[in-house]
């Protein structure tokens, strides 16, 4: 709906949006805001995206823990593999996970 339309009739949008729906407001032809309800508006603000800051030392965390030489041998033999080797390997977790 444009922002427009959406000013003039702002009672029938909330009337909408009351009954569950949510309305994209436009401007110049594009998506650029939603109206929802306030209870939608709550569940939402407490799902907000980790920040910057918190993704970089989360990554760090991984690529020492990545880096470090059990894991770092983990790989190697993983990738170093044979087609049996990895076969076998299965079928070893696979009677172990069903026990």
């Amino acid at each position: 709906m444009a922002a427009t339309t959406a000013k003039n009739q702002f009672g029938m949008l909330l009337g909408r949006v009351l009954a569950g729906d949510r309305v994209v407001i436009t401007k110049h032809n594009g998506p650029a805001a939603v109206l929802i309800s306030f209870d939608e508006y709550r569940g939402l603000h407490g799902t907000r995206a980790p920040n910057l800051d918190s993704l970089r030392r989360e990554f760090d965390i991984q690529m020492k823990c990545m880096q470090e030489l059990k894991a770092a041998n983990a790989g190697d033999g993983l990738f170093g593999a044979s087609e049996d080797e990895l076969a076998e390997s299965g079928l070893l977790q696979a009677r172990t996970s069903s026990r």
